[in-house]
């Protein structure tokens, strides 16, 4: 994955996280020398120059800055075997882990912990201002409020509202802009 401009995140078939830095200035290939970050990796994410990840015991850890010291994120980890994918929203502050069998898990702003939001989720997006998170499933996509909005529409933490359902399945799915009035 490519992180930043000048940056590789690369994760190895060992669960090793490395960190490759791209030379441009060269007129000739050069090889790729990187650094493991970390180790005992089952699943990772960017956010902003951030990058988080999901160690062994499903503990989620996030890397900031030069990537030297990671910050344990939350407490109780989730079942890792399972998990098939791991989004960040834009600031790093909401998480959504999704397993093989599309149930989605959310840790929050203030959570120490992965909860069950929702079940037959295929992907997630964040929204900009990482109050809400698209949740995309097979025919439907759904809105889920992460936190408490007192603008209009107002909506609840953990309150779910139905955008549309579709008869053919859905391969992917957006928000288009900042005030995410179209997908």
């Amino acid at each position: 994955m490519l992180f930043r401009s000048e940056r590789l995140i690369l994760l190895t078939k060992d669960s090793s996280l490395i960190l490759v830095d791209i030379k441009r200035n060269e007129k000739l290939p050069s090889p790729l020398i990187g650094k493991t970050v970390a180790e005992g990796v089952s699943r990772f994410a960017t956010h902003g120059n951030a990058l988080s990840y999901l160690d062994a015991q499903g503990t989620l850890w996030t890397l900031e800055g030069d990537f030297a010291e990671p910050k344990q994120r939350s407490i109780i980890g989730i079942d890792v075997k399972n998990i098939s994918k791991l989004t960040a929203s834009v600031h790093g502050t909401n998480f959504i882990a999704i397993d093989n069998l599309g149930g989605a898990w959310l840790l929050g702003k203030n959570d120490d912990r992965f909860n069950p939001i929702a079940e037959g989720i295929r992907d997630a997006r964040f929204s900009f201002d990482d109050r809400k998170v698209l949740l995309i499933g097979t025919r439907e996509l759904t809105l889920y409020a992460t936190e408490n909005r007192l603008e209009q529409p107002v909506r609840n933490k953990g309150e779910r509202e139905i955008i549309t359902r579709f008869s053919s399945p859905i391969i992917s799915a957006e928000l288009l802009t900042p005030e995410e009035e179209y997908l």
